[in-house]
């Protein structure tokens, strides 16, 4: 019997350097879905282009079209109304990165190999664990300037497949994977917003300061969840110190869980 689809997009949030100059966070946020369901996931990225003004020609990009606290809030409440709709946060934090580890701070191309490594084996244990049963993966990550076709990206994936690099996830399960512009696929355009509202809630506002945290709590409900409802280690893996995420204003006193 041939296992149903689940489709997963995947977009970034931060840069891949590690100079002081770069980006303190570097994230992915992937939206996974029953493939049955992306209608209702497509009518609410169009709605949201129409009611954001977004050109016909142009991407729906949270930078560009959603830099305002009005537009953010009715981003996050309209994708926050989808049904079956799962998150997967992967965050790392610059800071974080051991100075032994010269492979990732050396190479952006191993840095985001790496993440999105991570980020491909979060997408197949949600398929492992589905609700109502295992699901094949169909994956599509935004395509990465200055990494050419991600022929590196995907030599690594498939050294996960061949066990030749530590995974715990099913590799049979990957149906397809594949990297493409954010123009081609509404999907991407909805990876995009999720990635962005991450971004918003951990890094302060450069003029004012202030964390918007209230685009995260309106779509929380939707980062994936282990047993006992943990929301860490499962919709939210984070590469992250001890006190990285408490010294966030609005980070609850007894996490995120």
């Amino acid at each position: 019997m041939t296992l149903p689809v689940l489709r997963a997009y995947v977009d970034e949030t931060g840069d891949r350097g590690l100079s002081p100059s770069a980006s303190p966070f570097y994230a992915t946020a992937t939206i996974l879905l029953p493939a049955e369901d992306e209608p209702e996931l497509l009518r609410c990225v169009r709605d949201l282009r129409a009611r954001l003004n977004v050109p016909s020609t142009k991407p729906l990009h949270w930078v560009d079209h959603v830099k305002t606290f009005p537009r953010r809030r009715t981003v996050a409440q309209a994708l926050g109304r989808l049904d079956g709709l799962s998150v997967n946060y992967v965050l790392m934090a610059k800071a974080s990165v051991p100075p032994q580890a010269s492979g990732l701070r050396g190479s952006t191309k191993t840095f985001y190999n790496y993440i999105a490594g991570v980020t491909l084996d979060r997408a197949l244990l949600a398929a492992q664990h589905w609700p109502g049963g295992r699901r094949r993966l169909e994956i599509v990550f935004g395509h990465v300037r200055g990494f050419g076709q991600h022929e590196d990206t995907m030599a690594y994936f498939e050294m996960k497949k061949s066990g030749r690099a530590e995974t715990q996830a099913d590799y049979g399960l990957l149906d397809d994977v594949k990297f493409d512009s954010t123009g081609t696929w509404l999907g991407l355009q909805a990876a995009d917003q999720y990635a962005g509202i991450l971004s918003a809630a951990i890094l302060p506002d450069r003029v004012h300061g202030t964390y918007e945290e209230p685009h995260l709590l309106d779509i929380q409900h939707q980062v994936r969840r282990g047993p006992g409802a943990r929301v860490l280690n499962y919709g939210f893996k984070a590469f992250v110190g001890p006190h990285t995420l408490p010294a966030l204003p609005w980070w609850p006193p007894r996490g995120w869980r």
